[in-house]
This record gives structure tokens, sequence and C-alpha cells, in this order.
């Protein structure tokens, strides 16, 4: 591979580890939100499942952009 896929490769994993954990970090605000408020619980129940999702994806795009960082060439 050449540098600059290499480097492509890096940017694409750090956005979609920061996007990720945005949609995380979102996602948990809002449910803090609802319950707060004291929304509907099966509404907060599916927030916390959809915050829940986040963080898988967050946790899989952190461990690929570890995994790539610490790759030797």
């Amino acid at each position: 591979m050449t540098i600059k896929t290499l480097e492509y490769i890096h940017k694409s994993l750090k956005e979609a580890e920061y996007k990720a954990k945005t949609q995380y970090n979102c996602a948990r605000r809002i449910e803090n939100e609802y319950e707060k408020h004291d929304t509907d619980r099966n509404l907060i129940k599916q927030q916390r499942a959809a915050a829940d999702e986040y963080m898988h994806e967050h946790l899989a795009a952190l461990h690929a952009l570890e995994e790539f960082e610490n790759h030797e060439c």
C-alpha cells in the first residue's frame, strides 16, 4: 500500500470513531433529558437501546483505529 492509501484509511477510521462517539453522546443526552422530564418509559427504553447501539459502533471503530495505529509495517 502507498502512504496516501494508509493516510486515507487512517483518516477514515478517525472520522468513523469520532462520528460514532458523537452520536453516542447525543443519544445519551437525549436519554437523560427524557428521564429528567419523566417521559414515557417505553421511549426512554428505546433511546437507551439506540445509545447502546451507538456505543457498540464507537467501540468497534475505536478498536479498529487502535489496531491500525499499533500495526507495525
